[in-house]
């Protein structure tokens, strides 16, 4: 991927706002801040100035600079930090970044990324399923009715949230609070994909077979289908009669419990989805429709 197609990202990390994202185009600059003034709009951070800071990528450099648009002046006395930007730590007034580097203004933490930045690790002699496998699953799964996702375990591979943080997809974590801060970098993690969305592609061809997660297609907002798949992180265990972790993102789990789940259990799941699909373990992708 050259930098005449690829973007730059800008997310926010911690704060209000965590999980929004912006793409830069190349040639392009976003500003960020309080208010509508603003291209990526953190509302809720009263220490944010209306603008704070702007991000530029021209495909080759991506360079961030202070704005000082004045709102910030009549916090100053309470707040000496207010409409101060530190990059990786360092306050500054303009400052060229490299991928993965993180901004702090106001009380919100932001990273930026450079799409696709990091290649794939060379994988090991007859590593992963056969590429025409992973070719035929990248084309069933373009040909989704409904918006397509994936829910990724983050535990699985490091190379997972890599290329997370370095796509233009939104994601989430199902993890909330102290917990999802902690368990960050293990935590599951839904994204919404186009049909021709890069990471779909580099989430196939680099991860099938290999167990990184599953896809859902359903026509639930992101915030919803969040909710309705954290109802099954927990679980009751019929036996025990106590709440167990239930790793349903795991293809090999979800498909022994597709293989023996009871008519109510399957509504429940399918409740928000329409479609699941997940590879199995000689290398194909199953599906299975909420009808079914």
């Amino acid at each position: 991927m050259d930098g005449t197609s690829r973007h730059a990202i800008v997310e926010v990390r911690f704060g209000p706002s965590r999980g929004q994202k912006l793409a830069i185009a190349p040639g392009g600059a976003a500003r960020v801040g309080r208010t509508e003034r603003a291209d990526l709009v953190v509302p809720r951070d009263a220490t944010l100035a209306g603008v704070h800071f702007e991000v530029a990528w021209d495909g080759a450099r991506c360079t961030v600079t202070s704005v000082k648009d004045g709102t910030y002046e009549p916090l100053r006395d309470a707040m000496p930090d207010a409409g101060v930007t530190l990059v990786n730590g360092v306050r500054t007034a303009k400052a060229e970044i490299a991928s993965g580097s993180f901004l702090r203004a106001g009380n919100t933490i932001f990273m930026v990324y450079l799409e696709g930045e990091t290649p794939p690790p060379r994988e090991k002699p007859g590593e992963g399923a056969p590429h025409p496998a992973r070719e035929t699953a990248l084309e069933e799964l373009r040909l989704a009715a409904a918006p397509l996702h994936a829910v990724l375990d983050g535990a699985c591979h490091p190379r997972i949230l890599q290329l997370l943080r370095e796509s233009v997809e939104p994601h989430l974590s199902l993890y909330d609070g102290v917990r999802g801060d902690a368990l960050a970098e293990t935590a599951p993690y839904l994204v919404r994909l186009p049909a021709r969305s890069r990471l779909l592609e580099a989430l196939v061809l680099e991860g099938f077979g290999k167990r990184w997660g599953i896809f859902v297609t359903s026509r639930a907002s992101m915030v919803d289908l969040r909710r309705h798949l954290r109802r099954f992180l927990l679980v009751l265990d019929d036996e025990t009669n106590e709440k167990v972790y239930f790793r349903f993102f795991d293809p090999r789990v979800l498909g022994d419990f597709l293989d023996t789940a009871t008519a109510r259990q399957r509504a429940l799941l399918f409740a928000e989805i329409e479609r699941i699909s997940f590879e199995t373990p000689d290398d194909a992708l199953a599906s299975r429709e909420a009808a079914a």
